[in-house]
């Protein structure tokens, strides 16, 4: 946070803010960034390091909001009986993927899920370490 705090004032501009999680190497979209910078702004010109603390201490996993069951389930249904799992996917968009479900999910629902996956750099699901994920899961 500090080497992207230029007036050392322990706040990041909109873009610094942006600069800085691209720095993390975390593997998220533009979008992801985007989503993230919105929330963590919300009415504010800049984001301190204590609201960046505070989202990162107080986010919880089991928090609803975060649905990380619900990613889990649609993962092991795009998985289904494919030997490599989610690896099978690889070179393949998301949108394309989630067509060879026979219900496929709404739009709130393939954002959330999306916000779980790892990307590329390019922003495109990385299908590998998403099938590592789902794994750790014991999916």
């Amino acid at each position: 946070f500090a080497r992207h705090d230029t007036t050392g004032l322990g706040e990041l501009s909109r873009e610094q803010f942006a600069a800085f999680l691209h720095s993390l190497s975390l593997g998220l979209s533009m979008r992801e960034v985007e989503a993230i910078v919105n929330c963590l702004l919300a009415d504010r010109s800049a984001i301190s390091l204590f609201v960046f603390g505070e989202a990162i201490e107080n986010a919880s996993p089991g928090d609803t909001s975060f649905r990380e069951a619900e990613a889990m389930d649609l993962a092991a249904k795009l998985a289904g009986s494919l030997p490599t799992g989610l690896a099978a996917y690889s070179g393949q968009q998301a949108s394309e993927v989630l067509t060879n479900l026979s219900h496929p999910p709404d739009a709130d629902a393939v954002q959330r899920f999306l916000l779980w996956l790892p990307k590329l750099p390019d922003g495109r699901v990385d299908w590998a370490a998403a099938e590592e994920w789902r794994n750790s899961a014991g999916l």
